[in-house]
């Protein structure tokens, strides 16, 4: 392999994971990894749901505390609408 072709097949196994990335924020291949927990209170009050959801393809990670807010993100991520 020549020194072109081994730079050449450098940059292409890089840009790879940026098209897999790009593709996942269109829609296509979009996966989510939710974590969902109670979280108590200081006062006499009932625990709150709490929200972590990862973009898989984008690794981007955000922390909600209303069900409305994760499904929101979804849909922006993915470019669908949200799951119902």
């Amino acid at each position: 392999m020549t020194q072109m072709e081994d730079s050449s097949a450098l940059e292409s196994s890089q840009s790879e994971p940026r098209r897999r990335k790009e593709a996942g924020a269109r829609g296509f291949g979009v996966s989510f990894v939710m974590t969902l927990w109670l979280e108590p209170q200081s006062v006499a009050a009932d625990p709150v749901w709490r929200w972590r959801v990862t973009h898989v393809q984008t690794d981007e990670q955000n922390y909600f505390d209303r069900l409305d807010d994760v499904l929101t993100f979804i849909a922006i991520q993915s470019g669908l609408p949200a799951p119902r």
